[in-house]
């Protein structure tokens, strides 16, 4: 998801998104000034929500292709990486 406005907004749509258990990484617009904290707060503690690296991007520029590849990136990351073995199994476990 890209994003660099109505943030407030965005937030709903990232929670709804999480909600119905789907990984969802957020690209927020390098020049987003402080309610990039105020939005980066609210989805803190979601489970499956990553933030891309931020860059600033113009409409029609190659920054919006990397901020979606950026984005992409992370996303295949978090849904391919093996799920880390507990130190504490009570059962066998095809992970350890």
């Amino acid at each position: 998801m890209l994003t660099h406005a109505a943030l407030n907004r965005a937030a709903q749509v990232v929670e709804a998104i999480s909600e119905a258990g789907c990984p969802l990484v957020v690209h927020v617009d390098a020049r987003v000034g402080a309610a990039y904290d105020t939005f980066r707060a609210r989805l803190d503690g979601l489970p499956d929500v990553s933030l891309a690296p931020r860059l600033e991007c113009e409409w029609g520029t190659w920054a919006l292709v990397q901020a979606s590849r950026d984005g992409a990136e992370t996303l295949l990351f978090i849904i391919t990486k093996p799920p880390a073995p507990s130190l504490f199994l009570h059962a066998p476990s095809k992970y350890t």
